[in-house]
């Protein structure tokens, strides 16, 4: 009995330490905002590896897919990060999926929109913290050297 728990102790303990250490790749999309003059460029982290895997194939074969094929959404949190500097927020890494086709105008914005209106994200403006920015289009993966862990 003694060995079959300290078995399942260490089972649990390396499934527990693998996804601590699950690898977090990091992308950009930009924005194709006429009212903001330049491109704008915001940078995400990504968890799931099947949506990592998804979003390598987007960037390998840019203009290639259609375009809601490469559409991500997820939950973004209020704080700045390192990889991200330009925006006051940033997707949660975890969170971020392809939409699938669960295309909702509830949650898509640009991020300057997101910007201006922080102080309603949650509420009756992208409920929930969802954001799908739609009029987003993937453009590379990023090599991030120290990305903050904390999530």
């Amino acid at each position: 009995m003694r060995s079959l728990i300290a078995g399942s102790t260490i089972a649990a303990f390396a499934l527990l330490s693998a996804q601590a250490h699950a690898e977090t790749a990091y992308f950009s999309f930009v924005s194709p905002t006429v009212s903001q003059p330049g491109i704008h460029e915001f940078v995400f982290g990504a968890t799931d590896p099947q949506t990592i895997a998804r979003l390598r194939d987007v960037v390998t074969n840019a203009g290639t897919l259609p375009a809601r094929l490469d559409r991500v959404r997820g939950v973004i949190t209020t704080e700045r990060r390192a990889y991200n500097q330009d925006w006051p927020f940033h997707f949660v890494p975890s969170t971020v999926r392809f939409t699938e086709g669960l295309d909702a105008e509830a949650c898509d914005a640009t991020p300057f929109e997101i910007e201006s209106n922080l102080h309603l994200v949650g509420g009756s403006y992208l409920p929930r913290n969802e954001w799908c920015p739609y009029s987003m289009r993937l453009v590379r993966e990023v090599s991030v050297a120290n990305p903050e862990t904390q999530e």
